[in-house]
Formats: structure tokens, sequence, C-alpha cells
């Protein structure tokens, strides 16, 4: 539901921001003065340039077409304007993303494209079933949040007749990633709804003295995501130009998707509405119909399972190079929060209270 739907991606967002944090706090400590500035010129400049750009739609400099593609192509645009500006200060040794010096459709380590799955033993193989239980919930749970949120009402999709399609996908493409050792794949938070919404046709309107932004109808093509993984594939032909890339320049992206998936998570807003003007609230918003206190208990729940969720996914406590990895865990720690939210909220809220605070946006009536 929206309780779990609100912290996984809370936690997706702090994931993003953190490799833009992480990286720069290291640099600091561990780079020269110069390297440190520019590593965090780049990295700001390309989140603030691409944040900028994918609100250029709703400027009104230039025509509506130029202003659609800026908002489309703002981010690649982004990453080419400040790889290029790495340029200009050749003397100063920024980062760069490391690629194999091999390209095309090899290994990155020379292995054969086929795993040796006979070199295990018998006990190894029926051991390994106890991690794959964990993955497969850990991808069963990523895949329904992604599609959930993809799925809101205010995206304006509609249900397809093969909804529980993408689960028998995923299970054949997962089979085939194994045996050839590449990385597995299935929707991802942000990037499955963000795509859902930047193929959206918007209209502003005013509400309450604010305006606002809502989907008026949905493109729902698959040609898009077709393109976009035929230029995954030609980026292996490519590598020699991604090696020009700075690594700070996608320190920049991972913050721009970070702040990107807290746009409408209404458990940031929660966090937000604790700093804002009472007065300055819509009239029709869940804030109006919920005391106060009880919105903050139920949103300081919601940011106490939200550590929780991060303190697994880190697993810095544990010692390097130790066989168990506190993130196979993750799973059963998201599929806890189902009781917690049925069993144990209705004994803390009243019914009315966790229907206004778990409405969806399309739902609010004036």
């Amino acid at each position: 539901g929206q309780f779990t739907e609100e912290i996984f991606a809370m936690l997706v967002a702090l994931i993003f921001i953190s490799n833009y944090v992480k990286p720069l706090v290291d640099a600091a400590y561990e780079q020269p003065t110069d390297i440190f500035l520019l590593s965090f010129l780049l990295a700001t400049g390309m989140y603030v340039m691409s944040r900028w750009l994918s609100l250029f739609e709703r400027r009104y400099l230039l025509n509506g077409i130029t202003r659609t593609l800026l908002a489309d192509f703002g981010m690649p645009f982004s990453v080419l304007v400040w790889a290029g500006i790495r340029q200009i200060f050749t003397n100063v040794n920024v980062e760069m993303l490391q690629v194999p010096e091999a390209s095309g459709i090899v290994t990155t380590s020379g292995r054969s494209w086929i795993v040796p799955l006979g070199d295990l033993s018998i006990g190894y193989i029926f051991l390994a079933i106890v991690p794959a239980i964990f993955l497969c919930m850990l991808f069963y749970v990523d895949q329904n949040v992604a599609v959930l949120l993809t799925n809101k009402k205010e995206n304006k999709l509609k249900k397809g007749v093969g909804y529980f399609l993408d689960m028998q996908v995923i299970a054949v493409s997962m089979i085939i990633c194994s045996i050839l050792g590449i990385p597995w794949a299935n929707a991802a938070v942000p990037h499955s709804h963000l795509h859902a919404k930047i193929l959206a046709e918007k209209e502003e309107y005013e509400s309450h003295g604010r305006v606002e932004y809502r989907i008026v109808r949905a493109r729902e093509v698959r040609l898009t995501n077709f393109l976009t993984h035929v230029l995954i594939f030609a980026s292996m032909f490519l590598l020699f130009i991604v090696g020009y890339i700075p690594s700070s320049v996608v320190w920049g992206f991972f913050l721009y998707i970070g702040v990107a998936t807290l746009d409408g998570n209404q458990m940031f807003e929660r966090l937000l509405l604790l700093f804002t003007q009472p007065e300055k609230y819509p009239p029709n918003h869940y804030v109006r119909r919920v005391p106060m206190m009880r919105l903050v208990l139920y949103t300081l729940i919601q940011y106490a399972l939200l550590i929780l969720l991060w303190f697994v996914n880190e697993n810095f406590y544990l010692p390097e190079g130790g066989v168990f990895n506190a993130g196979l865990l993750f799973p059963l720690v998201i599929l806890s929060f189902v009781p917690i939210r049925k069993l144990l909220l209705p004994k803390i809220f009243l019914r009315k209270e966790l229907h206004a605070l778990e409405m969806e946006k399309e739902d609010f009536s004036d």
C-alpha cells in the first residue's frame, strides 16, 4: 500500500542522494583542494542545470516544442555540457569514469560467456537456495513497488490485461542473465514512474492560490523503452566516449534522480509541512482532515521504519569480506511493514485518519 510505497521511495531517494554526498565528502578529505573544488563544481552544476532544464516546460521562454525538447533531453545535454567544461581544466586530475579497455560484446574479465555452474559441488548448489529465496522476495517487492508507483491514479495509466506478465518476463530474464553472468534487471524506482510522467501531457492550473500541474493524458508507448535499450547496447561499442565523462558529473546525476524521486512523495511533503505556515495549507489538504499531532505521529512512524530500512540496506556495521550480507534481510523488513500497517496502525489511528493520510492527490476533493 501507499504506507510502504512512500517509505521505499524515500529510501531510494536517500540512496541516490548519498551517492552524491559520500564521494564529495571523501574527495574533501582525500584529494587536493583543486580536485575537490572542481569535482564539487561539476557535480553541483550538473544537478542544477539538469533540474532547471527538467522544469523548463513550465516556463514561458521560447516556443512550446523547444521547451518540451529541453525538458525531455535536459539530462543528456547537461552531461555533455559539464563533461565539456571539465576539458577546460585539463591540469586538474579529477576522477573519470573507469571503463574496460576492451569494447564490444566481450566480458570485462575475459571469462567465458557461459557461467560454469557445474564447477560447484552439490552442497553449494543446495545452499544457494537460501539466498535465492531472499533474492526472489527482493525482486518481487522491488518490482511491485515500482509498478504501483507507476500506476498511481494521477499518472492516468490504464491497467492492461497482462498485469502480471512482467513477473513472468523477469523470471525468464533472470534465468538467462544468471547463466550468462550478467546483472539482473527489473522495473526500477524512480526510473519507471519518471518515464511515465515524461511521456504524459500536463496542464497548469491554479488551486487555492497555488499553481499546480497535473497529467491530462498518458502516452503509453513501448518505443521509447526499446530505443533506450538499443542505445545502452550501442554504448558497449562506444566505451571510449564514456571514459571522457567525469565521475563527479555522474554524482550530480544521482542527486538529480534522488530529488526527482522526492517529488510527489507525501511522506516527504508531510515533513515539509512541519516548517510550513499553517495559513498556507490548501483548504482541501489532508492536513485539514487530520489533527497535526496525529499527522506528526504517523510521519514519525514512517521515518522510524525508514531508518531501520536504511540500517539494513547499508550494513556498514558488518566486517568487510564477511559471508553474511544484511541486505538479504531487506525484503523481509519490507514485508514486515504490511502487518504494521494492517494490524498496528488501526489500533493507533482512526479509520478516517488513515484514509485521509493515504489518499492520492487525485482523490482530494475541493
